[in-house]
């Protein structure tokens, strides 16, 4: 049986991800971490340990950040070598922003991109999160 890229043995897979990706499961970008409410409500479901049964990832790291190499299967089917970096990504309008504005942008910097939403995004020392209008604050990577 041939596993998948990212999976450990075959009754349990090792998700890594990063913040922005994860932003959208529940994760706390303003603490970095699963909040208590996301274990609890899994538990409540029957899976006893979300994070370590592969449910959630168990690594989230900043968009960019270096997470692990790639499998020896994994270079040889697609001819890689088995240096190469797996980093954490990112989602497609953050994407847009880094390519529009570039490593440093200023305070108040924003760009609107148009993808598979029309996406606004705005540089901010300030977190902003409002559910009733769909708005809510990813963290820039450092």
């Amino acid at each position: 049986i041939r596993k998948k890229c990212g999976s450990g043995p075959l009754q349990k897979r090792v998700i890594r991800s990063d913040w922005h990706n994860c932003l959208k499961l529940g994760y706390d970008v303003r603490n970095l971490e699963w909040p208590s409410w996301i274990e609890a409500c899994l538990q409540d479901a029957g899976i006893s340990d979300p994070i370590g049964a592969g449910v959630v990832p168990v690594q989230v790291v900043s968009p960019g950040e270096p997470i692990g190499t790639i499998s020896e299967d994994v270079a040889k089917e697609y001819g890689l070598p088995q240096s190469a970096v797996v980093v954490g990504g990112t989602t497609d309008s953050n994407a847009a922003f880094f390519a529009a504005v570039g490593a440093s942008p200023d305070m108040g910097t924003a760009v609107t991109s148009l993808g598979s939403t029309l996406a606004m995004k705005k540089l901010s020392s300030t977190y902003v999160e409002d559910a009733s209008r769909g708005i809510y604050s990813h963290l820039f990577p450092s």
